[in-house]
């Protein structure tokens, strides 16, 4: 989470298995979490959080296991959650 002036107010360490885009996650069925860049920096508006929001809640046991486990998951739900209740942007931020 950054604040107004950009300093980062909240982060979330990423899990080493969180890689959607090398993972192959098909972006036709998971458009957000296909496109989060592992080496460069993906944005998320609110409208964006909420589709992310939904996907991740939406994918089958295998593919939760294989992005991190449903704890790593639902910490990113939660800070999108708290991000879009102040109309704030969701950062993914590469190598």
């Amino acid at each position: 989470m950054r604040s107004g002036t950009g300093e980062v107010a909240e982060r979330i360490e990423t899990s080493p298995d969180f890689d959607p885009v090398l993972m192959g996650i098909k972006k036709s069925q998971y458009p957000m979490l296909g496109h989060i860049d592992p080496y460069g920096t993906t944005i998320y508006n609110g409208l964006q959080q909420q589709t992310l929001i939904s996907e991740i809640e939406s994918l089958p046991q295998e593919l939760v296991t294989r992005l991190g486990g449903a704890d790593y998951l639902a910490e990113i739900v939660s800070l999108s959650r708290r991000l879009m209740s102040h109309r704030q942007f969701l950062w993914f931020v590469g190598d």
